[in-house]
């Protein structure tokens, strides 16, 4: 095994410069190209005659270029080869950073030990009314024997319409500011600082606070009437978060009336309830209500009665009969019990996994399960005593199916001479099912999740209609019969696994190295059900494999899907293999599963609040352009405003990449975090001109950046004094949010 040490010409650069980068292998290499070489970073534009790889001694020496200014904290290039990239192979990837400082110099790090100061934005309240203060406190950690400088008011973006303070240094690693909410509307507010604001570097970090102007509120009680001494819940439901509700805000009519403490019956502190006690002599109309503006924001009054005596008559609730819950679906019922101070509640007869849970607070019995059986008519009795009598009610529970629902491919390929296996996925938990086939030895499984169709197809048969023909699926339940689903089927010529839209490995032995060929994205929290055969060919149907998965929650079926709930923060790199008896291949996959997926909204960059960004670009590169968002992206697009200009579109953003890993044809090592895609300039004068290209910073990150590439003096004269009007669109697995119109000038 070989290794590369990197060394630099230079030991300081300035803006501009051509900085000429050595390559010495520990022993003599074969195979290296440039291509092979992989930078990313703050980079310039190297002309097409300087780009190139040469020799030097048995090792190489290449440019790159420094970009047109050093940065007010310098800056960083990344470079990497692939330990297979050459022969003999390395003994490790080669990832190392070469960075300098905002005087130019310079010094080479494996990327492994740079570390930039974390950043973290915590704020001191995260709901307000508007006009409200809020402050944001700015923390930087792991910042080591490292001086934060350079950090400033300027470095921190606020959503439209939100007014910021003055930055003030607590110490070196801590800042605070004071913003103040917009003085109308409702929205959230974001607080930011995008990456590499400060000296020496640091990560980017955002925080968010929900600002109202007015909050609507409605009141309902558990019960119309109450016996002395008795208790009424009261349930406010808020349509904004009220985090500090009290009972000592809720009012009532009659001072012998008490108000209990105020409980949440969500995570939100939208719903709360507050129970009444009802005087205990006399009787009439005892009103329960929420004074205007009770709860510090601008919010109407809301009331509501309820009667009050000495006796009220002992009652349960109706409800369906019998209950018909759904096999493997949770199930409640809520059953409303009154009387005068309902004493005992109970429910005789229930089967696990039905359970009772009276709720003396509300006046509400809930019968509650999670059917994983079926029951018929099994018979349940309650009985509620109070102060004055004992009252019984029955029932019966018989649990139901859903109808199947069966997901037919829209082809199936066979090949003779084999043993062919083709899952057709059922949903609702098929009982019973059925295959009509076209020739004998076919066979099929009812499985909880669909139908498994199993058979050899003799390498001497002989099909009528040129080797085609249908399947007839059938699939029941005690939900009812699924309409049948045609299933075409073909007989073709056995193939080797191939994974779609991508490089395979070589069939024999693991592949070596840790290239990246596709990436799946899911939310974290949430079941899935991923079929990963929709990205592999191959006839018979290949197998899919994984050897280690790693990620607790997530197992691959024997069927080929992914399955289960990962309930965190997840990036793991999985090696999956397809085989049949015609091949192996194998595929890096890379797994992301998010909890922090809010929609994303618009930040930066500050001259947005202009109306116009003036890019002075130039020959060889000019300034980039970087735009933030308050969440991680998927997707961005940079558009023409219709009906601003003749032109056509200016700038139009290729097929990013899609949602969930679907096809595409732009695969790339997203491992790098500066992959860049090439967009095209549509203008009447540049009929070839390649021109612009985004630059992700970081896959998933919450910025972008609008950088240019060398072009022609033609395309630029044609480009210069012209405005367009544009807004950009940005996408997550949430949603999507459309920036403000804004001009992008060249001068």
């Amino acid at each position: 095994m070989a290794t590369i040490t990197v060394t630099t010409q230079q030991s300081t650069v300035s803006a501009n410069d051509y900085l000429s980068i050595f390559l010495t292998p520990s022993e003599a290499l074969t195979g290296l190209v440039l291509s092979d070489v992989r930078l990313s970073g703050d980079l310039g534009v190297v002309p097409d005659e300087y780009s190139r790889l040469a020799t030097h001694g048995i090792g190489y020496w290449f440019y790159a270029r420094i970009p047109s200014t050093l940065g007010e904290s310098g800056g960083s290039i990344r470079l990497q080869i692939y330990r297979s990239a050459v022969n003999p192979y390395l003994d490790s990837d080669l990832d190392v950073t070469i960075r300098w400082n905002s005087a130019g110099t310079i010094e080479i790090l494996d990327t492994a030990d740079v570390v930039y100061p974390e950043l973290s934005i915590s704020l001191n309240l995260d709901y307000v009314a508007i006009g409200d203060r809020v402050i944001a406190t700015f923390r930087f950690t792991e910042v080591g024997t490292q001086t934060i400088r350079e950090f400033t008011a300027a470095d921190v973006s606020v959503t439209e319409g939100i007014t910021k303070g003055t930055l003030v240094e607590v110490s070196n690693t801590e800042y605070t500011m004071e913003v103040t909410a917009p003085a109308t509307g409702s929205g959230q507010g974001v607080i930011s600082v995008a990456e590499n604001r400060v000296y020496p570097s640091n990560t980017a970090a955002s925080a968010t606070f929900t600002y109202v102007d007015s909050i609507s509120v409605d009141l309902s009680l558990s019960a119309a009437s109450v016996e002395h001494g008795g208790v009424i819940a009261a349930q406010f439901d808020f349509d904004h978060d009220v985090p500090n509700f009290e009972g000592s805000l809720v009012a009532v009519s009659n001072s012998d009336a008490t108000v209990g403490n105020a409980t949440a019956l969500d995570d939100d502190n939208r719903r709360w309830v507050v129970p009444v006690t009802a005087p205990q002599s006399g009787e009439g109309e005892l009103e329960i209500s929420l004074p205007e503006d009770a709860i510090g924001f601008s919010q109407a009054a809301v009331r509501a009665p309820v009667q009050f005596s000495d006796s009220i008559p002992l009652t349960i609730g109706s409800f369906a009969d019998p209950l018909n819950p759904y096999i493997r679906d949770d199930f409640q019922v809520a059953i409303p019990i009154t009387g005068n101070n309902v004493r005992f509640v109970d429910v005789t007869g229930l089967l696990r996994p039905f359970y009772p849970d009276w709720d003396p607070t509300t006046g509400t019995l809930y019968i509650r399960g999670r059917p994983t059986s079926f029951y018929e008519d099994l018979a349940f009795k309650i009985t509620a005593r109070d102060d004055n009598t004992t009252v019984e009610a029955s029932g019966t529970i018989t649990v139901i199916d859903r109808m199947p629902v069966i997901r037919p491919p829209s082809e199936i390929q066979l090949a003779k001479g084999h043993k062919n296996s083709i899952f057709i996925p059922v949903d609702n938990f098929p009982k019973e099912g059925s295959v009509k086939g076209s020739w004998l030895n076919l066979d099929h499984q009812v499985r909880e999740d669909g139908i498994l169709i199993v058979g050899d197809v003799p390498a001497d048969a002989v099909f009528l209609n040129a080797n085609v023909g249908t399947f007839l699926v059938e699939a029941s339940n005690t939900g009812g019969s699924a309409p049948s689903a045609s299933v075409p089927w073909k007989i073709v010529s056995a193939t080797a696994p191939q994974w779609k839209t991508v490089k395979p490995y070589p069939s024999s032995g693991v592949p070596h190295g840790t290239h990246l060929e596709r990436y799946l994205v899911f939310p974290a929290g949430v079941a899935i059900n991923f079929n990963l055969n929709q990205f592999v060919t191959g006839v018979p149907v290949p197998t899919l494999t994984v050897d280690n998965l790693g990620i607790d929650g997530l197992e691959l079926s024997e069927l080929g899907y992914l399955i289960g709930t990962v309930t965190r923060n997840v990036v793991r790199d999985v090696l999956f293999k397809a085989e049949n008896n015609e091949g192996v291949v194998y595929l890096w996959i890379r797994l992301y599963f998010y909890t922090d997926y809010p929609t994303p909204t618009y930040i930066g960059p500050s001259t947005i609040s202009q109306q116009e960004v003036e890019w002075p670009y130039v020959i060889g590169g000019g300034r980039n352009l970087v735009f933030t968002s308050s969440s991680r992206l998927l997707t961005h697009e940079l558009f023409n405003v219709p009906g601003i200009q003749t032109k056509n579109v200016l700038f139009r953003q290729a097929s990013f990449y899609e949602l969930l890993g679907l096809d595409s044809s732009l695969l790339y090592d997203i491992s790098d975090p500066h992959t860049s895609l090439e967009n095209q300039y549509h203008g009447v004068n540049n009929p070839s001109g390649k021109m612009i290209h985004f630059s992700r910073e970081e896959y998933l990150a919450n910025r972008f950046v609008l950088a240019g590439n060398a072009i022609t003096d033609a395309h630029l004269t044609a480009l210069r004094g012209h405005t367009h009007r544009v807004q950009i669109r940005m996408t997550n697995l949430l949603g999507s949010a459309v920036t403000p119109e804004f001009n992008i000038r060249i001068p």
